[in-house]
């Protein structure tokens, strides 16, 4: 009931209108502690500084992994103290009927060698070789690594790419699986079970005793970082208003690169593996305290009729933020909501089932609805392409110098200016214009990186870093732009499900980039044109910039109106049931 003298309550209404005035109902209080206040900011503060520890976690195995220059070891040499290097081979093999390549010194030995007035350089007889079975490795980037410890080259390399597509793999399984379990249980305890683990296997890699600790250590990384991910982001989206919430997405991108630059940063000054992943890993730990620092999504303890704890972070937020909420939209709205959450399932009202109908839905009846399934194929091939692009991009760029270091910080780097520019955009330009814009403009850079001449490495090297810039900025904008078209009951599994399809895009990505084999024109190619077919799906999706977030099925739905009136793409009464 509403106090006598009050303004017409917004969740005075019946049926299905009930679930969209509680929709309603939080954006007006929300409108009243405002949108973005010292409450969201020290939310926000949190959120970047997991996201750099995610970072971290993505891109460890850059240097944690790195395959480090080698070459046989020459016990002949080696036992002399006589330091044989690659020159030694080289000779030996323009003197032999070896073709001239580097794998002849890497894996190869000569049999018979002869010391000259000391000097390691003589070589009897060039045709009697023999396997490998130790080396010695270029320290100039790091002292080890688990390439090197393990001596996971030659006959063994085919392990590294193993080991690097581990977290992918992790990621696959995670993108899925904690979605729902936040749905279900709340975003703060999904949270801490994520870091719990990513703390723990993050750490525990630096004992790795064999590859496959590593690589099982390394799975659940990316099983368990990949939900932290996603976990950041409906937070974020949750707490704050429409009018910033993808300013701040993108303020959280630029920190999750600042983070992936971290890496290198630390790994110049630590050259041990083992102890480049403890300080790696270790710190995920002080995420822990979030415990009591960080507050349980209020939208979504409203969807599960905990009215009284979202009325207490309503008030804290409202305190920090120095605003006045009025009374009663604490004590009839809110309370209308718990009366209406609490209902029994006996059915005794059609109305009341409707509206838990409507406020409770799951995947499955994203699926069922086909306005929302086919909003959710798309997304997930849009997931899909951006993923295989921005990783793969990542690992084509490494020409660009001929010090390791400053290939890895470019390639990162360059990251930045396209969060920064869309920082700027986003208040001009809508969340679909921007997505086409990245998406076509990324593509356009890949497809011509490719086509350029292999003589003029920079020009090639200047088109991928300019996809890169794009498809960077686009794949920063997924996040939040996916939680924006799906209800609060399932937005962490919509965000989680279409994850997923990005993980087969990652896992994917080192595969197409080994192409670059036959010629860089074809992985440009590939990555260029699902960047390009991405944004044809990108154009049939609603624009949801300052639209409030939909809290139920129908309200995700009527954002359809929102969409571009394609001749094509029509769309039919009977999809709105």
């Amino acid at each position: 009931m509403e106090p006598t003298g009050a303004k017409a309550n917004p969740i005075e209404s019946k049926g299905d209108d009930f679930s969209k005035s509680k929709l309603l109902d939080y954006d007006t209080v929300l409108h009243y502690i405002g949108g973005f206040g010292v409450f969201q900011l020290r939310i926000y503060i949190l959120i970047w500084l997991a996201a750099m520890y995610c970072s971290v976690a993505v891109m460890s195995f850059s240097f944690t992994g790195a395959v480090l220059e080698h070459r046989c070891e020459l016990p002949e040499c080696e036992a002399n103290e006589i330091n044989c290097s690659k020159s030694v081979w080289t000779d030996a093999i323009n003197a032999s009927s070896y073709p001239e390549d580097t794998n002849a010194f890497r894996c190869r030995r000569f049999t018979n060698i002869s010391l000259v007035e000391g000097f390691c350089t003589s070589v009897e007889d060039v045709k009697n070789e023999t396997r490998c079975n130790k080396w010695i490795y270029d320290d100039s980037v790091m002292k080890t690594s688990i390439i090197s410890e393990f001596n996971l080259v030659c006959d063994n390399a085919w392990v590294e790419p193993v080991l690097a597509s581990a977290y992918m793999f992790g990621m696959v399984i995670g993108s899925v699986s904690f979605g729902a379990i936040a749905d279900k249980i709340g975003r703060l305890k999904t949270f801490m079970v994520v870091v719990a683990i990513a703390a723990t296997v993050q750490t525990a890699a630096a004992f790795s005793i064999n590859p496959e600790m590593f690589f099982a250590l390394r799975f659940f990384s990316g099983f368990s970082v990949i939900g932290l991910y996603q976990l950041l982001n409906v937070l974020g989206t949750e707490y704050v208003g429409s009018e910033i919430r993808l300013k701040l997405t993108f303020i959280q991108s630029i920190f999750f690169s600042i983070g992936s630059c971290s890496v290198g940063v630390i790994a110049l000054f630590i050259k041990d593996w083992r102890v480049l992943q403890l300080v790696y890993g270790a710190p995920g730990f002080l995420l822990l305290l979030y415990w009591w620092i960080l507050p349980e999504s209020c939208r979504w303890l409203i969807t599960q009729g905990r009215i009284k704890e979202a009325k207490k972070i309503v008030e804290l937020a409202s305190k920090l933020n120095k605003k006045t909420i009025p009374e009663h939209l604490l004590c009839t709205s809110i309370d209308e909501v718990a009366e209406q959450s609490c209902k029994n399932n006996t059915d005794k009202e059609e109305t009341s089932a409707s509206a838990k109908t409507n406020i409770n839905g799951t995947m499955l009846d994203v699926l069922k609805n086909s306005i929302l399934r086919k909003r959710a194929l798309f997304m997930f091939f849009v997931w899909f392409s951006l993923a295989m692009s921005y990783y793969g991009l990542s690992m084509v760029v490494t020409d660009l110098s001929d010090n390791y270091f400053l290939n890895y910080e470019l390639v990162m780097l360059v990251e930045i200016p396209s969060y920064i520019a869309g920082i700027f955009l986003v208040g001009v330009l809508g969340r679909r214009t921007i997505l086409v814009t990245t998406t076509l403009a990324g593509g356009i850079g890949c497809l011509a990186a490719g086509f350029v001449p292999s003589d003029i490495a920079w020009l090639s090297s200047t088109f991928s870093l300019i996809g890169k810039f794009f498809v960077s900025a686009g794949y920063a904008l997924l996040y939040q732009y996916t939680g924006e078209l799906f209800p609060t009951s399932v937005r962490s599994t919509a965000i989680g499900t279409s994850s997923m399809f990005a993980r087969f895009g990652t896992v994917l990505a080192p595969y197409v980039a080994s192409l670059s084999s036959y010629g860089l024109i074809v992985p440009f190619s590939i990555f260029g044109a699902v960047a390009l077919v991405s944004s044809l799906a990108v154009v049939n999706l609603p624009e949801t910039k300052d639209r409030n977030l939909p809290e139920t099925l129908e309200a995700a739905a009527d954002l359809e109106k929102y969409r571009l009136k394609l001749p094509w793409c029509k769309t039919n009464e009977s999809e709105q049931s």
